[in-house]
């Protein structure tokens, strides 16, 4: 067991150990479609912190500033492995009955990731370096507010209109033009909000903070009658000079994997 421990205390064991997490892990996701596509900010988040997190073994103590400068990508980090934890907390099941296939462990990588995380910056005497830590968490924090905040207040404009009255066309006339209210109208048929088992077509944007915003504010969702094809329509409304189109990776598993439905935008 020593001897395990040391291989795996190693600098490379390390990197590779981690590297093929993260490949498992992304290939998984290609397959599966846990998370669909990540939007634009969402991906340039994921990939600073996994540079930072497998670079991190091979950066010696002495290297302090280049030290503190990675772990504000643990910091985000931290913040991502919390999402994908809850998220996919069912893939979590799941994956505890794929160990059996030897491939369950890539389920596990942000927990794994997450522990690792944990420890790097428990186990340090250097207290600067943990404020570096929160400063990479403290931002992701914000914004996640200031959308929600954004996104609760959409329905301030939702209920000027009756119950009844609320078309894509009522709706777009009342509805600001901001961050949340475009990933509001792709809700269903651009924008992923929830894991899905089923693996045939899903939309196929991911983007957490529309995921938190609509799990803290649920009314908002339900104010609006409808489903996939009045948000549709409420998109072109809203945003005519944008492509509604999204393209769908969704798993190979299904004929309909890489298409929308028939009332697609």
């Amino acid at each position: 067991m020593k001897k395990l421990f040391r291989f795996f205390s190693h600098p490379w064991a390390i990197f590779i150990s981690n590297l093929l997490l993260a490949a498992g892990a992304y290939a998984g996701n290609e397959i599966f479609q846990a998370f669909c596509k990540p939007v634009t900010w969402a991906s340039a988040v994921l990939l600073f912190f996994i540079t930072a997190f497998l670079a991190w073994p091979f950066v010696p103590e002495e290297k302090k500033q280049l030290k503190n400068f990675l772990a504000i990508f643990h910091g985000a980090g931290f913040c991502v492995c919390v999402y994908c934890t809850w998220f996919g907390k069912m893939m979590l099941v799941y994956s505890l009955f794929a160990l059996v296939a030897g491939v369950g462990i890539f389920g596990f990588a942000p927990v794994i990731f997450l522990v690792q995380i944990v420890y790097r910056f428990v186990k340090t005497q250097d207290t600067k370096r943990r404020w570096f830590f929160f400063a990479g968490v403290l931002p992701l924090i914000v914004f996640q507010l200031y959308f929600a905040l954004q996104y609760r207040a959409l329905e301030n404009a939702i209920t000027k209109i009756p119950p009844q009255e609320r078309t894509p066309e009522k709706l777009a006339g009342v509805l600001p033009r901001n961050y949340m209210a475009e990933r509001f109208a792709g809700t269903y048929f651009r924008y992923h909000t929830s894991y899905c088992e089923y693996d045939g077509w899903r939309p196929p944007l991911h983007d957490p903070f529309l995921v938190i915003s609509r799990r803290l504010f649920p009314s908002v969702d339900n104010s609006v009658p409808g489903y996939f094809a009045e948000r549709a329509a409420l998109y072109r409304l809203m945003f005519p000079g944008k492509n509604a189109y999204a393209g769908c990776n969704c798993s190979d598993l299904n004929g309909d994997s890489k298409t929308y439905p028939e009332n697609a935008p």
